[in-house]
């Protein structure tokens, strides 16, 4: 399951708690929940994504002033 993150305007993701690079990204996630965390240089917001077998996802995550 293919998931591509945008970061706005920029940043980094986390899933499960792991780096996973500089939005934006395309994460290969196996189908169940996953935690997505998302900042600069830290996990500023986070969200719970629920993937379904034969997903294909576009993600535009906004980073709010101040976390």
């Amino acid at each position: 399951v293919e998931y591509r993150v945008v970061v706005l305007p920029f940043g980094e993701v986390w899933v499960d708690g792991k780096p996973r690079g500089h939005a934006p990204v395309t994460l290969k996630l196996s189908p169940g929940s996953h935690d997505l965390g998302w900042g600069d240089g830290r996990v500023e917001q986070k969200r719970t994504l629920h993937v379904t077998e034969g997903q294909r996802e576009s993600l535009v995550l906004h980073r709010n002033a101040g976390g």
